[in-house]
């Protein structure tokens, strides 16, 4: 089913709806003023419709109700807009833009409908799996470098600082949010292979200028997946014949000899994102 862009008046209750019904509308942002909406529209719902297919954007004057295009991306963006108050539009998309099979990374381009993308950063040996809008034009991401992860803030000009590391654990879901000057407290989804730690969500604070760690557990989904039950894990690496360093994961039975086992291999593509740690 195709989704549309309405707008609800709190005072009236009046309901008007933005898009038009032969579009599906992927996602929207707000505007720093709250004047405008962001909006992103596409042929189709599902995502395997949308291989090789242009990503409209346009952007909707609250008010008026007046739409306006802003930018055409060659393929569907791997996360949401963020706008900027210093004026720019941040979001990840592959590192070669119109290659399917790219490691992901941070562009950033202009608000008018001409503008020209820029790449930012990550994407060479590293992957942006994700970010976060701070506010006063700040940005949280998420980086992965081999088998760890990082959570990075990145401040007007792009300079960055690591706000969290795993070893020998991993996180899916996160956010995060300032809380006072270079200061941050964040939430993930942590589980951790090595130690035979189950899923559960855990919160850290990063104070200035320091890596923050994870100091309180907020949950125990999980506790029926006792430690003797999980298999022994550990990362390992090598060097492939073209001389890259590749990193893995290696699981095995408790209590077996590793000599002669039966090995299955789960390949995926690069040039990181590990997530079975």
């Amino acid at each position: 089913m195709l989704q549309r862009l309405c707008s609800h008046s709190i005072d009236s209750r009046a309901r008007v709806i933005v898009t038009s019904a032969d579009a599906h509308v992927e996602s929207f942002t707000w505007f720093p003023d709250s004047r405008s909406i962001m909006f992103r529209q596409t042929s189709y719902a599902d995502l395997q419709s949308l291989q090789g297919e242009p990503v409209h954007e346009a952007v909707v004057d609250v008010a008026s109700g007046a739409v306006r295009d802003a930018f055409t991306h060659r393929l569907d963006p791997q996360s949401k807009s963020i706008l900027r108050e210093c004026g720019d539009v941040i979001y990840l998309q592959n590192t070669t833009p119109d290659v399917s099979f790219s490691s992901q990374s941070l562009w950033s381009r202009g608000a008018a409908i001409d503008s020209t993308p820029t790449h930012i950063r990550y994407g060479t040996t590293d992957d942006a799996l994700g970010i976060v809008d701070l506010g006063a034009s700040h940005i949280a991401a998420t980086i992965a470098r081999g088998v760890d992860t990082t959570l990075e803030v990145l401040d007007a000009e792009y300079n960055s600082r690591a706000v969290f590391e795993t070893h020998d654990d991993h996180f899916s879901e996160w956010d995060m949010k300032t809380v006072g000057p270079d200061k941050y407290a964040f939430v993930v989804l942590r589980s951790s292979a090595v130690r035979r730690e189950s899923q559960e969500i855990w919160a850290g604070m990063a104070e200035p200028g320091a890596v923050g760690r994870v100091t309180h557990k907020l949950t125990t989904h999980n506790t029926w997946l006792s430690q003797d039950r999980m298999p022994v894990s550990h990362s390992l690496s090598w060097t492939s014949p073209d001389g890259q360093d590749v990193q893995g994961v290696v699981s095995y039975s408790q209590g077996v000899s590793m000599k002669n086992m039966p090995t299955i291999l789960v390949i995926h593509g690069g040039p990181t994102s590990c997530v079975t740690l």
